[in-house]
């Protein structure tokens, strides 16, 4: 639900220091990006029915508690069909369409792709293809055109593709496609775009594993996941390790100066409302958040450094507790110098993951506007913010 409390400017200043002046300056600097943009593509065993959380769910989690935290699901849809997911706490962004052949899915991929630029995709499509009776052959070439249209986006796209899971109406046209795949990722191999085969029949029983037989209940989902999981340890950079000790939180800094549209800043939690240490845990598009800061539009922060730091990075967004509410801008200034403004970012968006180069840099700001309609909504945070030696 989006925020209703009533907001009010009540601007602090830390007494080391008054009120800093804004600084626009602008000075380019590098964006250093280790995003991995997976999206999940096919239909309804993609996409789920509420209240199942889909196999998206279930890999998410597997791939947070495993330490690959910069991965994010990316995708024109979002959640799941005919209502919520039990658990919504996970990245729920994907291209699941209940219904969809791959020629459906095919026509369309050409502006999701171009739209979302994902590195992996997670294919599993066929199933309603050989319920409507069409061919093998003609549902293999719509998988083939798929792979094409992904390479022409990203020439280098990793794409996992399934051997779908059974059917219990058309089990023997589609353990006839499943035995196509392995021959489509042979005559597709080109050496630059990596296509890995991920078998999700083998193991899968339609009894026990779907309630429909067609969709896969949690068991199922569970059992997707990780057929998903242990392809993609295969193909993705070695997890992310807890914070090194160079590292350090920004919440643990102290500040020359801040001010909060809303309260205080907060350190490690939202920003909650007028008083102090009233937020909550962080959380960004379904991701929770133990370290960070919490701010509302306007908001300024800033801190001193050594000059020994060599990166800033950190998940900026609105806090989950907005909504699809807020608008704010987010900026990075280095002595002064802008290195970064976000685009307009509104509750919908979810996070963005900023890595910059700061190093000799003795002054870190951290501003966020409102965009220009008022602060109702404006909870930003700062998630994770941190500087590396």
């Amino acid at each position: 639900m989006p925020l209703t409390r009533r907001h009010r400017s009540n601007r602090t200043v830390a007494r080391s220091g008054a009120q800093p002046q804004l600084v626009e300056s602008l000075e380019p600097r590098r964006l250093l990006s280790t995003t991995i943009k997976i999206m999940p593509l096919g239909d309804s065993i993609t996409e789920a029915f509420a209240p199942n959380e889909s196999y998206r769910y279930w890999l998410w989690k597997s791939l947070q508690n495993s330490g690959y935290r910069n991965v994010d699901f990316v995708g024109s849809m979002h959640g799941v069909a005919n209502g919520q997911p039990a658990d919504g706490n996970f990245d729920q962004d994907h291209e699941g369409h209940s219904g969809w052949t791959a020629d459906q899915l095919l026509a369309q991929l050409p502006q999701w792709a171009a739209a979302t630029q994902p590195d992996v995709v997670l294919l599993h499509a066929g199933t309603n293809d050989i319920r409507a009776g069409q061919s093998v052959e003609s549902t293999i070439n719509d998988l083939g055109q798929i792979i094409d249209v992904l390479r022409s986006v990203n020439p280098k796209v990793t794409i996992l593709i399934s051997k779908i899971i059974p059917d219990r109406d058309e089990a023997a046209g589609i353990a006839a496609l499943d035995d196509e795949i392995p021959s489509l990722i042979a005559g597709k191999s080109d050496g630059v775009s990596k296509l890995v085969l991920v078998d999700q029949e083998s193991g899968f029983n339609i009894a026990t594993d779907s309630n429909d037989g067609i969709h896969p209940n949690q068991t199922g989902e569970q059992k997707m996941a990780g057929k998903f999981f242990d392809a993609l340890k295969t193909v993705l950079p070695s997890p992310t390790a807890s914070a090194p000790s160079n590292t350090t939180y920004l919440s643990k800094l102290p500040f020359i100066g801040s001010t909060n549209e809303e309260g205080p800043v907060e350190r490690d939690q939202s920003n909650g409302g007028d008083s102090e240490d009233d937020g909550s845990r962080m959380s960004i598009g379904g991701i929770a958040y133990n370290k960070g800061l919490g701010t509302s539009g306007n908001s300024r922060i800033d801190i001193r450094l050594n000059g020994r730091q060599r990166y800033f990075a950190s998940d900026i967004g609105i806090d989950d507790e907005s909504g699809d509410g807020g608008t704010v801008v987010f900026k990075v200034y280095a002595d002064g110098k802008r290195i970064f403004c976000s685009n307009i970012m509104t509750g919908a968006d979810g996070r963005q993951q900023i890595k910059f180069l700061i190093k000799g840099v003795k002054r870190l700001t951290l501003i966020v506007s409102n965009a220009g309609d008022g602060s109702n909504g404006d909870h930003a945070d700062w998630a994770n913010a941190r500087v590396i030696v």
